[in-house]
């Protein structure tokens, strides 16, 4: 087969011109452009001649030229994309029987400290299995205990097609039959008859063919899962009477945004936590035992200890190891965990906290004089006391810092000492 004859146009042509002469044969030839059953075979045949044809040179080289960029192309290529398996060797194939229902998805809310410890959840389950007495087809048993065979009808929803079909509308003023496997009768076209007298129904379902049941399930949250972690339940979804495979049922969690009063106030950042404690200026220099800490969500106390002459300094951090979060190992059947952050605040005596000046000697008698406490030599004519000062929490922004340190940043240009309007020549440094 030449695709140039058979589009019609020269070996010389662009693909433009390629794109449009397919378009041109593709309209013309569409089997749904006749009515008489003899040409509509022969418009069928030069309709996947022409396509054919259209692949292999918009495929010259794999370079694959199909793009569309025009609105218009775009539409003719979506519209020729679509399912003609009709036009084939009849209706489309059934779906495969592994084929398998919706999950369901279940939302668990838990708190830290549930998460930490990790929790048992009990619910009940209701959902639809198929009857085991009849296996689903709703039939009374016979007399001698076996299943009654039930005879086949046509299905209803394809009218025994095996198919369904629905009508397409292009933008190019015709349409096509687009079809689907009927999913009730799984494209078999018949579906098994059901009872419609109570003494045909199965005694145990009724007829229906489904048992709605109520079953107690345990689902066992692991320590240390975390927001968006599942536990799912294979299978356990609704049973139905079509073929397919229940459905699993997924629990998904989800951290309480508030904790509770009682929660330790510690952050958790990956898998290690995070906090800040306060001590004395006393007990930062002096030292101390079995100073409480914090109280974990497993319900221990920890405490700490320095030893004496050891100096805790404001803004060290204690580096606890084992004390994070649980670090679960489902394939080791073991449970690791992240480290605990400490930052210290020291807290300061007040203003004027001595009672006599006497206390103020002995702690500068005992504490050792500072870096900083050189003598220097101090000239009454050129040195100055500061007594007039704030204290201040923090440093200022540096977007403030430099508003401040410039009394001309907005000011016109003309009126700033040394200003000079823009678009002024600038001297160079020699």
């Amino acid at each position: 087969m030449d695709p140039y004859e058979v589009l019609e146009i020269s070996e010389e042509a662009t693909e433009v011109e390629i794109r449009k002469a397919y378009k041109k044969q593709a309209l013309k030839y569409h089997p749904d452009k006749v009515t008489d059953p003899t040409e509509k075979e022969a418009n069928e045949i030069k309709f996947k001649e022409i396509t054919h044809a259209y692949e292999i040179l918009t495929n010259k080289g794999g370079a694959g030229h199909s793009s569309f960029d025009d609105p218009e192309d775009a539409d003719f290529m979506n519209f020729f994309t679509q399912d003609f398996s009709g036009y084939d060797n009849g209706p489309p194939p059934p779906p495969p029987n592994t084929m398998k229902n919706e999950d369901v998805i279940i939302e668990i809310k838990l708190t830290m400290k549930e998460l930490y410890n990790g929790k048992n959840i009990k619910f009940q389950l209701s959902r639809n299995v198929i009857c085991e007495l009849c296996e689903g087809n709703g039939w009374k048993r016979r007399k001698n205990g076996n299943l009654y065979d039930p005879p086949l009808i046509d299905c209803k929803k394809c009218s025994a097609k095996g198919y369904t079909e629905r009508k397409l509308k292009t933008p190019f003023g015709f349409s096509t039959i687009q079809r689907r496997a009927c999913p009730k009768c799984m494209s078999r076209g018949k579906i098994r008859a059901r009872p419609t007298t109570d003494k045909n129904k199965c005694k145990k379902c009724h007829g229906e063919g489904l048992l709605k049941i109520n079953e107690n399930v345990t689902i066992s949250i692991p320590r240390g899962y975390v927001e968006n972690d599942k536990v799912t339940l294979k299978k356990q979804a609704d049973q139905t009477l079509d073929g397919k495979e229940p459905g699993d049922i997924i629990f998904v969690v989800k951290q309480e945004e508030n904790q509770s009063s009682d929660s330790p106030n510690l952050e958790k950042r990956c898998n290690d936590l995070y906090m800040t404690t306060t001590i004395s200026l006393l007990e930062a220099i002096s030292g101390f035992e079995n100073k409480f800490l914090t109280e974990t969500y497993d319900d221990r106390k920890l405490t700490w200890s320095t030893a004496k002459g050891k100096v805790i300094k404001p803004g060290d951090i204690l580096k606890i190891a084992n004390e994070g979060w649980p670090i679960s190992n489902e394939s080791r059947h073991d449970v690791s965990f992240g480290d605990l952050y400490v930052t210290i605040n020291i807290e300061f005596p007040p203003d004027n906290w001595f009672s006599e000046k006497n206390d103020l000697i002995q702690i500068q008698n005992i504490l050792p004089e500072g870096r900083q406490s050189t003598k220097v030599e101090l000239d009454p004519r050129n040195s100055e006391n500061i007594t007039n000062y704030e204290i201040v929490n923090e440093l200022p922004s540096q977007e403030k810092s430099q508003e401040d340190g410039n009394p001309y940043r907005n000011a016109n240009p003309y009126n700033s000492p040394g200003g000079m309007p823009q678009g002024a020549p600038e001297c160079t440094t020699q």
